[in-house]
């Protein structure tokens, strides 16, 4: 799982921003270490909306890049990057879940498919053939 970290408008000394830096990859790695191995990119956007004017400004997005599937993305607004850090990545966590998840369901329901269709094609079942009803 690689890591990119991205900032605009952050105005920080080197050493605040190399803090907030392994925050985010402390953060990043603890939050996705179950599911590390499916994960090909972690993108991490922070940003400052409004500069030195203040107020929920902060801007952090996440996306969340799986081999051979769409993107998991979640993003949030805030005062305080490191709490918006924590939330954000939680989210993104979530919702890679969901989509993990989602990708198993969908290939166990087309192999179960593939299979039922092989065994009724082997038996003879005709599942397009009229069924007479009675009343």
């Amino acid at each position: 799982m690689e890591i990119s970290i991205q900032t605009s408008g952050i105005r920080l000394s080197s050493g605040e921003m190399e803090t907030l830096r392994e925050h985010v990859r402390q953060r990043i790695e603890g939050t996705f270490s179950r599911i590390k191995r499916r994960i090909t990119l972690v993108s991490v956007h922070l940003a400052d909306v409004n500069g030195p004017r203040g107020g929920f400004d902060k801007h952090c997005m996440v996306r969340v890049s799986l081999g051979g599937a769409t993107a998991a993305l979640a993003q949030g607004h805030d005062h305080n990057l490191f709490a918006l850090i924590n939330r954000v990545s939680g989210c993104a966590a979530r919702a890679t879940l969901k989509r993990l998840k989602r990708r198993v369901d969908t290939t166990t329901l087309r192999k179960m498919s593939d299979t039922s269709a092989d065994h009724d094609s082997a038996s003879g079942i005709d599942h397009d053939a009229a069924v007479p009803v009675r009343g």
